[in-house]
């Protein structure tokens, strides 16, 4: 994607399905056929970019969100560090740890959101990539990506994205302009809305926003955007808001968006399968 005169404009897409036991709970297990396969569909969509931004399946990262004093950055570097030991429970010298500054509050504090992430992991992806004749420049979490992609959908807050996948759900809310909290909650890979037994999914999803609303004087989260694969479905919308009263939203048009839908030969629901990846281009340009 391209950022021009205040929009975002898409310029090349493709979406190919992973291949068959190339990643196994979140690791890669067949290096050789996914950058192949990657390297393949650049060549076939004449994709030209070499700068890659990645994100690692949420169950391998942690993630916390605190709140710091406001420092010099120098300093909060060697902070967060000293940090992350208090807030990341098997904190060991096995992590990659960062963080990143979500934003400066009233009180001149600042919200900040630790990640962590096992380096054998995060090397076997960087490898990964520069197998397929990539640059990668960062590995970043999924709420940031996300975040950034509904920051300009005007939604009031606070609400909960909620990214349908195969077989788990992200959650992530936003509140006061910022990620308050997020949470991975699995689920079988029978569909969400037929599949029975993933009503115990809707009690995780339930206690999750309860969490938020225990945390903030009974305050409740006002929406919830549905996006991922999972949001296609076309009843998914009313079941959840049928099973945790809270309005479903589908976000497709944003105001500073431009894709030429005619042009890629995809219909404009299918931009819920792009919301991680758009989340993630969208890097270094918004927060």
């Amino acid at each position: 994607g391209q950022f021009l005169y205040k929009m975002w404009h898409l310029v090349n897409c493709a979406l190919v399905e992973t291949p068959a036991n190339a990643i196994s709970n979140g690791r890669i297990t067949d290096n050789k056929v996914l950058s192949t396969t990657i390297k393949n569909v650049m060549q076939e969509k004449n994709i030209r970019e070499k700068k890659a931004i990645i994100a690692i399946s949420c169950h391998r990262t942690i993630t916390r969100y605190i709140t710091m004093p406001n420092m010099p950055v120098n300093e909060l570097k060697e902070a967060i560090k000293w940090e992350a030991k208090n807030h990341i429970p098997v904190f060991s010298d096995n992590l990659l740890i960062d963080g990143k500054i979500l934003k400066q509050t009233e009180d001149n504090k600042l919200n900040i959101v630790l990640a962590g992430l096992d380096k054998n992991t995060s090397y076997d992806y960087l490898n990964m990539l520069q197998d397929a004749g990539l640059d990668p420049i960062a590995i970043d979490i999924y709420p940031a990506a996300l975040k950034r992609l509904f920051s300009s959908s005007n939604v009031e807050e606070p609400y909960c994205i909620v990214d349908i996948g195969a077989s788990l759900i992200k959650l992530i809310i936003i509140n006061k302009g910022t990620i308050y909290a997020d949470n991975v909650v699995h689920f079988g890979n029978q569909s969400l809305i037929e599949d029975k037994t993933n009503l115990g999914v809707i009690d995780e999803i339930r206690r999750f926003l309860q969490y938020f609303s225990t945390q903030n004087r009974g305050e409740n989260v006002k929406s919830l955007i549905l996006t991922g694969g999972g949001a296609l479905h076309k009843n998914v919308g009313n079941f959840m808001t049928g099973e945790l009263n809270i309005p479903s939203i589908k976000i497709l048009d944003f105001h500073n968006f431009d894709v030429d839908f005619e042009a890629f030969d995809f219909e404009n629901k299918k931009l819920h399968l792009f919301s991680n990846a758009i989340g993630l281009a969208m890097r270094g340009v918004v927060i």
